[in-house]
């Protein structure tokens, strides 16, 4: 199911200048899998679950996916003894760390072949507040994207965290043929909504845009693969 999910966002991807085959596709797992080859003597980032981990230390840890149903688990919210082993788990994971440790939760996430909103996780709020640096996030900027959702850090106020608004896919959105695109043009985009294109650059297959949308901020798109269309003026 991640393997379907990772090839969706893939293709649904209309920021990447890729083409969208098989081949390109490929190459982007084979990037991932050839960081186990690096020589020990480099610098890089060790990629482990929180079990392998028992026992090992690191001056700077980062734990992701920090979201309920996904840590804790939604199969252990049925079960309180389940529920503190995930805790206890959380314990495992924190006290890696020798210096620092940075959470992060996905605002929004494929699970299932859709895109659905996410909460951060019960384990954070249950953290004593003076432990914790908040990182702000500013208004109409969407993070960045990652291989099966988008992580972000959160700013604190009362243990509750402030969330963008996830991007939803128009499943019954009809995108139009773009040809000529110019400055100051209103648009609609499947996932990102309505937006106002501030600039235009590249000619053919290179093509893109920088388009400013009310709910997600800046974005350049590269038009050839872009789901849009031009709004019509009201006479």
């Amino acid at each position: 199911m991640e393997l379907l999910n990772g090839i969706k966002e893939f293709v649904e991807d209309d920021e990447s200048e890729e083409e969208k085959d098989l081949a390109n596709y490929l190459q982007n797992v084979a990037l991932i899998t050839t960081l186990d080859k690096e020589d020990d003597n480099n610098p890089r980032v060790s990629l482990m679950t929180i079990h392998s981990s028992k026992g090992l230390e690191y001056p700077y840890v980062y734990l992701v996916g920090c979201e309920e149903n996904l840590f804790p688990s939604q199969m252990s919210l049925s079960s309180r003894q389940d529920l503190e082993e995930e805790r206890r788990l959380f314990y495992v994971a924190v006290t890696r760390a020798e210096k620092v440790l940075t959470l992060s939760y996905a605002t929004s996430r494929f699970r299932f072949g859709n895109l659905l909103p996410c909460e951060p996780s019960r384990f954070i709020e249950e953290i004593d507040e003076s432990c914790l640096i908040m990182s702000d996030i500013k208004k109409k900027t969407t993070p960045k994207s990652s291989s099966y959702g988008r992580e972000t850090s959160f700013e604190k106020k009362g243990f509750m965290p402030l969330k963008p608004t996830p991007p939803i896919i128009n499943q019954n959105f009809e995108p139009q043929d773009i040809k000529d695109l110019n400055i100051g043009q209103l648009i609609d985009h499947q996932r990102f909504g309505r937006g106002t294109v501030k600039g235009v650059d590249g000619d053919m297959d290179n093509r893109k845009a920088v388009i400013d949308f009310e709910e997600h901020g800046e974005k350049t798109l590269v038009l050839k693969f872009s789901k849009i269309r031009i709004v019509k003026k009201k006479s």
